[in-house]
């Protein structure tokens, strides 16, 4: 039986607990600090109790469960002690789940070219447009008539498209001809919104062209 430990909020938050009548309020409380209090409560009952287990029983409190921990604390008790079954406290109380979708959990490394100054910046909607690709691996399919199947509207989104690179090409031009500071912000903040669908964009766009005949 585990709980994992970690928990996440910001740095200099006030983890003081508040008591509100029947509820307690605090940073964490439920992710996952109320489990490890019952892990904590089940442990103690469990030792009162007139029980003789086949089995040994192992309460542990496991780290490393939250963002780039990824599970390494339960990975390692499993994976040293090998247990016949394990039950988490986690996530909301008085719900049993016995089964899920499981998770893999990759590092990927973007690598292209840099940009000097103004000229080339906009080559982090490429990269941004990559992750956000493999976020999604379904819009990747090789099929055309699958990738487009159910959804009609890609010269629409095209034209969307066009019409956002158009102004940005404009912000472009502006920030380079008068030297505004702002300009730049703005510009970056308009590519980091449209680079997501950059690619997908390009893409749909050629498959839909592609099966109208052209």
């Amino acid at each position: 039986m585990a709980a994992h430990l970690d928990t996440v909020f910001p740095p200099g938050t006030d983890v003081r607990v508040r008591v509100e009548g029947t509820r307690a309020y605090a940073p964490g409380i439920r992710d996952n600090s109320a489990a490890v209090a019952i892990l904590l409560q089940v442990a103690a009952a469990w030792k009162d109790a007139p029980l003789t287990l086949p089995y040994r029983l192992l309460f542990a409190a496991n780290v490393g469960e939250e963002g780039l921990g990824d599970l390494r604390g339960i990975r390692h008790l499993v994976e040293n002690l090998r247990p016949d079954a394990v039950v988490a406290f986690d996530g909301r109380l008085g719900a049993i789940v016995h089964e899920a979708v499981g998770s893999r959990r990759v590092k990927a490394t973007y690598r292209g070219p840099g940009g000097h100054s103004f000229g080339d910046f906009i080559a982090i909607a490429h990269g941004l447009g990559l992750y956000l690709e493999l976020e999604n691996p379904f819009l990747t399919w090789t099929d055309p008539q699958q990738a487009i199947k159910g959804n009609t509207n890609s010269p629409i989104l095209l034209l969307l498209y066009l019409i956002l690179v158009g102004a940005m090409a404009l912000l472009m031009y502006l920030t380079h001809a008068l030297s505004l500071p702002l300009l730049p912000v703005f510009t970056l903040l308009l590519v980091l919104a449209t680079a997501g669908g950059y690619r997908y964009l390009l893409r749909r766009a050629a498959e839909a062209y592609a099966r109208l005949g052209g």
